[in-house]
């Protein structure tokens, strides 16, 4: 999925792009498996700086495609936008409406 998509990217140097459809980092900033926004700002922290995709992705120039729904239940447009940011590398976005 994207998630490890994502994760793979920011971890694995032999990869030489990625795509992935939904998914993304930044669940801190919203998603549907961890209350929104976070009650523990440790964890949330915790979270951002350990096992969350993202973080990984400024090091590497690693070119990323991200294609997701608008209204993806489960990865929320900030934490996508924050993953989207985040990217060292070249970026495509695809976002199809609702």
């Amino acid at each position: 999925g994207g998630f490890y998509t994502t994760l793979m990217v920011g971890i694995d140097p032999r990869l030489k792009a990625g795509s992935c459809f939904f998914g993304a980092g930044g669940l801190q900033l919203g998603n549907n498996w961890v209350p929104y926004p976070a009650k523990d700002a440790a964890w949330a922290e915790r979270w951002a700086k350990t096992l969350d995709p993202a973080w990984r992705l400024a090091q590497v120039k690693t070119p990323m495609n991200w294609c997701t729904g608008t209204n993806d239940f489960a990865y929320w447009m900030p934490a996508l936008m924050h993953t989207v940011k985040t990217a060292a590398g070249p970026v495509q976005l695809a976002l199809k409406p609702n």
